[in-house]
């Protein structure tokens, strides 16, 4: 398998802002661009010597020039006025490569006469000097189109960046697709906005609704240092995580994933028995996170199968050790008989047996919990999750991953940041270019969301949700038949106890007198001890099932499946009412982020499932 290369340092930032802007204003926005860009600059290029998070810092290839990427719609304005501060000469920083992008509501020469831009030679120029150029499908006709088309440019623009930096005028009410719908957008995905007013001095930094309706607005110095504080924030340079984090990404990024071994052999050979739990999933997309994506992966199947087949080997130990013990009673002399060099030399053998097991046992807790299997587990599945959603996000011009919502309700959960911060870096490295779908022309990408729709609903949700109902049903056979298999144990223990009952109650009524007498205490006394036995190890084998369907987790997961199975086809049949009508970008974006929003949400609360210690039985 080849090893997954290690992500350079990037950041991107968007900018919106107003189209007029007041010529007494112009000198004092340009400054605090300036100001800005350098303070983002700074971090970035300071990440190679930082000392807050080496764990985290290691996961970059620091051979690399940090990239910094500025994503614009190239209009009139604070668009323009972003740009050429970015690009110009006297700020940039030798060791940051800086790269300009731009998103488009509709193709380059219409948006250009239909917008309308005021500056065209300017436009041309920063244009050819954009490494990628987005075009939607938007139109720029008066009315309702225009402003669906300025909508989808801003939601568009918004999913290439990790800041939003706006220049706004509070005096103006603002429209659909405006700057101030762009910002709330922007603060609903958890986007930081950095923004600065047309009369006003200063920068604020929002990271909340409330923070946007009453903005603090820091003078320059203070803002460099939340600039910074923030970067670092985004990068995962200013949290602590867990000790073993360093550890993990090496594990990464290695040369190969660890060999599968004895444990993980246990476990698939037990669910080959129900036709194979999961089962691999595949895409029929060329994708540039798909090297990352299998690698997540492959750690992914190798911690699961390490801590379930840990946990059957465990439980079929346990009921072995009951076993040797229940064996040392037949071996056992009589009351007050001296044991023979035989019985002693069987003893013993079955006594170093019995510790053994013992042993082993707690071997396998130990090592499953020190190594921490489960919580690997979870975390790498997570990430595959993860991965697998940006191989379609970008078909619908997204380059940034769906926001999960879900609560940290658990310590596990919250501890996932680690996994987030190696998937944010995976993720912001990627050029556009490399992972949008289109109709591609020298650097500019014309967006096609018909196609890409269909890529989504058939290559992604389609398969997401074949694979739940296998799984459903693959765990169901499983649960019933753990289930199945205990009851039948539970039935077998009864009826061997009550058979020795009857054999006990006959020799004791009959006694030893007549042929009668004598078969039934000849068959009680060769029987019971056997019976003994049964007794003994089936109630462990039957405590080893349950023990089983507990860790396994099988029947919550199987109705887990059943429900995403169902969410995912309310969905499908929702998209189908696209069919009605001509498909817009907005359309294929929503669609992709639903499915990338219940696909994600479900792998997050495995940290919760499987976050827990393996037992010693």
């Amino acid at each position: 398998m080849e090893p997954p290369p290690r992500p350079r340092v990037a950041l991107a930032l968007a900018v919106v802002g107003k189209r007029s802007i007041p010529d007494a204003a112009g000198p004092r926005l340009e400054a605090q661009l300036h100001a800005l860009f350098e303070a983002v600059e700074e971090r970035l290029s300071a990440i190679p010597d930082s000392e807050a998070s080496p764990p985290l810092s290691s996961r970059f290839d620091l051979t690399a020039s940090p990239r910094l990427t500025l994503v614009s719609g190239l209009a009139d304005g604070a668009d323009r006025l972003a740009v050429d501060v970015f690009l110009s000469p006297g700020r940039r920083r030798s060791e940051v490569q800086l790269v300009l992008g731009a998103v488009l509501p509709c193709e380059g020469a219409c948006y250009v006469v239909q917008s309308p831009i005021a500056d065209v030679a300017r436009f041309d120029r920063q244009a050819q000097q954009c490494a990628f150029i987005v075009e939607l499908d938007g139109s720029l006709a008066e009315g309702p189109p225009r402003d669906g088309a300025f909508q989808a440019q801003s939601e568009i623009i918004l999913r290439h960046a990790d800041i939003l930096v706006a220049i706004d005028d509070p005096d103006d009410v603002g429209r659909l697709g405006g700057t101030r719908q762009t910002i709330v957008a922007a603060l609903q995905l958890g986007m930081p906005v950095a923004l600065m007013h047309t009369t006003k001095e200063g920068v604020a930094i929002l990271h909340a609704r409330a923070d946007f309706d009453e903005p603090v607005f820091l003078p320059p110095t203070a803002a460099a240092l939340t600039i910074w504080r923030m970067v670092g924030e985004l990068m995962g340079l200013e949290a602590q995580f867990e000790a073993n984090a360093a550890r993990a990404v090496e594990q990464f990024f290695a040369d190969a994933p660890p060999k599968p071994d004895w444990r993980n052999w246990v476990w698939t050979t037990f669910e080959r028995a129900f036709d194979g739990v999961g089962g691999a999933r595949t895409t029929g997309n060329a994708s540039p996170f798909a090297v990352y994506r299998a690698r997540a992966s492959a750690l992914a199947n190798y911690y699961a199968g390490q801590y379930r087949g840990a946990f059957l080997a465990g439980y079929g130990l346990a009921v072995l050790a009951v076993a040797l013990a229940a064996i040392s009673l037949f071996i056992l002399p009589a009351p007050g008989a001296p044991a023979s060099t035989v019985q002693q030399s069987i003893l013993t053998i079955l006594g170093v047996g019995k510790l053994a097991v013992l042993v082993a046992i707690m071997l396998l807790a130990y090592d499953a919990n020190n190594r921490r299997l489960a919580h690997r587990a979870a975390d790498w599945r997570y990430l595959t999750e993860r991965l697998r959603a940006m191989d379609y996000l970008p078909c619908a011009g997204a380059l940034r991953a769906a926001v999960s919502w879900s609560l940290p309700y658990t310590t596990r959960i919250a501890a996932q940041g680690m996994v987030d911060q190696l998937f944010q870096s995976i993720v912001r490295q990627t050029k556009p270019l490399d992972a949008l779908h289109g109709e591609l022309e020298g650097h500019r990408l014309r967006q096609a969301p018909a196609a890409a729709l269909t890529v989504i609903r058939h290559e992604w949700l389609n398969r997401q949700r074949a694979y739940h109902q296998k799984n459903a049903r693959t765990l169901g056979r499983m649960t019933a038949a753990l289930e199945a298999l205990g009851r039948a144990l539970n039935w077998t223990v009864v009826a061997v106890v009550g058979a020795d009952l009857i054999l006990l109650v006959l020799s004791w009524t009959l006694g030893e007198s007549g042929a009668v007498g004598q078969l039934s205490r000849a068959v009680e006394h060769r029987l019971t001890p056997t019976f003994i036995l049964i007794a003994a190890v089936l109630p462990a084998a039957i405590a080893s099932l349950a023990g089983i369907r507990f860790q396994s987790e099988c029947a919550r997961l199987a109705d887990r499946s059943q429900h995403m199975a169902a969410q995912l086809h309310e969905v499908a049949q929702r998209a189908e009412l696209l069919d009605l009508r001509p498909v817009r970008a907005l359309d294929a974006l929503r669609l992709a982020e639903d499915v990338a929003t219940l696909t994600i949400d479900e792998v997050v609360e495995w940290s919760a499932i499987y976050g827990k210690a393996m037992v010693e039985m």
